[in-house]
């Protein structure tokens, strides 16, 4: 059995239980926790971890690739859509987020503030004519990433509710509109 995080085995109850088992050691642990150790604290064989990740550093990193396999399947069925206005791909990722809350509080619990910037940088082409900035503006628009990561980074460990999404969506709107002006400032 191939091992890793799909939508099909996080649906299996057997594999759920074990696999929060393994997160609540695995974040619980401040040492470095062998698979053999692991196994011992959650009462299962170690080929059972094995059936879940390839190894405990894999753990993040099999989280990180669920995650953004499914993210891309939904900006993929967005360019499709008429309508691609920043704020609909921002309202779209919020409730992402949303849904998949508890995969981003396990990512946030290591501060992996990478998959936040991975997920904006997929929508580059959809919103790079609306900020309007110019060609070869990588750097820039990493800047810009980063800045919407850490917005919504912070608006994952507060407690928000989904009331609150219209204030964080207001929020990176403003980025969005105020990109080019604040970005090209920082080389000067």
């Amino acid at each position: 059995m191939k091992s890793g995080i799909t939508e099909k085995r996080l649906k299996d109850k057997r594999f759920k239980k074990t696999e929060e088992a393994i997160l609540r050691v695995f974040f619980e642990t401040k040492e470095c926790i062998s698979v053999k150790s692991l196994a011992i604290k959650i009462g299962v064989a170690r080929s059972t971890i094995y059936c879940h990740h390839k190894s405990i550093r894999e753990i993040l990193p099999d989280y990180e690739k669920y995650i953004l396999k499914k993210y891309s399947k939904m900006v993929r069925q967005l360019a499709h859509k008429k309508e691609k206005k920043s704020r609909v791909l921002y309202i779209n990722i919020l409730l992402f987020v949303l849904r998949n809350k508890r995969i981003f509080e396990i990512l946030l619990k290591h501060r992996n503030k990478i998959v936040f910037e991975e997920m904006i940088l997929r929508i580059k082409p959809m919103i790079e004519g609306e900020m309007g900035l110019p060609e070869n503006s990588e750097k820039l628009y990493k800047v810009f990433a980063s800045e919407i990561a850490a917005l919504i980074e912070g608006w994952g460990e507060e407690d928000f509710a989904e009331k609150n999404m219209s204030m964080v969506l207001s929020d990176i709107v403003f980025l969005t509109k105020t990109a080019r002006t604040r970005l090209v400032e920082l080389l000067d």
